[in-house]
This record gives C-alpha cells, sequence and structure tokens, in this order.
C-alpha cells in the first residue's frame, strides 16, 4: 500500500516533466534554423513555470525524473554511442 501511494505521489510531476519535453521537442522541431535544442528549450520552460507556479504535490516526480530517469537516460545514451563507435570502427576496437 505505502508502494502504491509513492507512485501515485511520483506521476502527477512526472506527466509535468514529459509535457514539458513534449512541448520542447515541437518547439524545436518548428524553429526554422537548429539554434538550441529541445534540453535547453525544456530547461528555459520550466524555469519560467517554476518563477510562477511551485506547488508542492508535484516536486516528488519531478525530482524522479530529474534523478532517476535522466541518469538512466545518460546511461542509455553512452551506451548507444559506445556500441555505434565499436560498430563503425570495426573487430579491432573490441581488443582494446
Amino acid at each position: 500500500m505505502k508502494i502504491i501511494k509513492k507512485v501515485w505521489g511520483i506521476i502527477p510531476g512526472f506527466v509535468i516533466s514529459i509535457l514539458i519535453a513534449v512541448v520542447a521537442k515541437t518547439i524545436e522541431s518548428r524553429l526554422p534554423i537548429h539554434i538550441v535544442g529541445a534540453s535547453v528549450i525544456a530547461l528555459f520552460i520550466g524555469m519560467i513555470i517554476n518563477h510562477f507556479w511551485n506547488p508542492e504535490f508535484l516536486k516528488p516526480g519531478i525530482k524522479f525524473a530529474s534523478k532517476k530517469v535522466l541518469k538512466f537516460a545518460i546511461i542509455l545514451l553512452g551506451a548507444s554511442l559506445s556500441v555505434g563507435v565499436i560498430l563503425s570502427v570495426g573487430k579491432l576496437s573490441l581488443m582494446v
């Protein structure tokens, strides 16, 4: 029961984080030239929202997204980069 309550506490802030990411990606795709990436746009959107609206019930989900999900995404990004480099270099890179 305690785990379910914790999960339900995370959901609202996590959903807001996902919505901010979707809005940032949409804005990035509609820019005529690539000036800034979606992550920078999402950072600015989050800063603006946090300045004007900062409810306590969103904090657990935002903390979860910024700590756990972001770390996992960075690990996956690093793993995909390593696999891509290995595949492009070939079998000789496996000896290193």
